[in-house]
């Protein structure tokens, strides 16, 4: 080989050196957000400005056979377009709970079943503009213990919201069936329709939905498997009903618990999404056992 080819060849080896070099460095190097955030004790991480998030409308949903990202891709296909060319949504099992956001796509992560649906809910609030002013736990735990609840809507409710309010009747009812416990009172073996009712009376969850006109709340018809709700032709005073969760029409998209009310405001769309969420909240499983059942 002459001294001339010899050359040549020691720089390709040398601009391969240094192409080798700068592709590992680029591979494996951290990578830096630029914004960053703590929300609900989930860290997310993002290429792009949060507040660009809720125009994230047509969605790509990494198909998956892992339970809680399944109830995860319901939860955020209920407020989304599909589209294989939209931004793409992944979830993954990891050693810190977090969202991972590039400029096309999104990864959800938690170190379990409970916290990647933790971090769901935080990219579900990212993506609708609500803001959790109680925290989960607090949220999740709100039916405990109680033997009735009370669900107000405002009048002037839209079809959007009336969707929600219809998703938070569902979710109600489903969890009325699990809170019945049949009580044989006599002990002789057999529960007749007077023991039957006691045990619905001591031992269920009963519903109460009422439309809210100002301070003013007048019953709505209701009937589940176990319930059947025929109200009396009065009003009464909004705020003697508790417990109870209230869907308020308002400019601020918003979920709180204030002592025995678990309040939904937002717009028309907005309680629509909020009620997604808080169906999701109070029973993770609902949505699932609904899709398979329909199979």
């Amino acid at each position: 080989m002459s001294g001339k080819n010899t050359l040549i060849v020691g720089a390709i080896f040398l601009i391969l050196g240094f192409i080798a070099t700068f592709l590992f460095f680029s591979v494996f190097k951290e990578v830096r957000y630029p914004y960053e955030a703590r929300i609900l004790g989930v860290d997310v991480y993002s290429m792009v400005p949060l507040h660009e998030i809720p125009s994230w409308l047509w969605i790509y949903l990494e198909k998956t056979n892992d339970r809680a990202a399944l109830i995860c891709n319901f939860e955020i296909a209920a407020v989304s377009y599909p589209s294989l060319n939209g931004y793409k949504i992944s979830f993954r099992k990891g050693n810190k709970n977090a969202i991972y956001i590039s400029k096309k796509s999104a990864v959800i992560q938690g170190t379990d079943d409970e916290n990647l649906l933790k971090a769901c809910h935080v990219f579900f609030c990212l993506r609708e503009n609500i803001t959790l002013a109680s925290n989960l736990s607090e949220i999740s735990s709100f039916l405990k213990d109680k033997n009735e609840i009370y669900v107000i809507y405002d009048k002037s409710l839209g079809i959007d919201g009336l969707k929600g309010y219809a998703e938070i009747m569902m979710v109600l009812g489903y969890i009325q069936s699990k809170t019945l416990k049949l009580i044989d009172y006599n002990g002789d073996g057999i529960i007749d329709e007077k023991e039957r009712n006691k045990s619905m009376m001591e031992h269920m969850l009963k519903i109460y939905p009422f439309m809210r006109n100002g301070s003013i709340c007048v019953p709505q018809p209701f009937k589940s498997l176990y319930q059947e709700f025929i109200p009396e032709n009065k009003s009464y005073n909004c705020s003697n009903l508790k417990p109870a969760i209230i869907l308020s029409l308002n400019k601020t998209r918003e979920i709180r618990v204030e002592d025995t009310t678990l309040i939904l405001m937002g717009d028309d769309r907005g309680l629509h999404s909020e009620a997604i969420l808080l169906r999701d909240i109070l029973e993770p499983e609902f949505i699932v056992v609904m899709h398979e059942k329909a199979q």
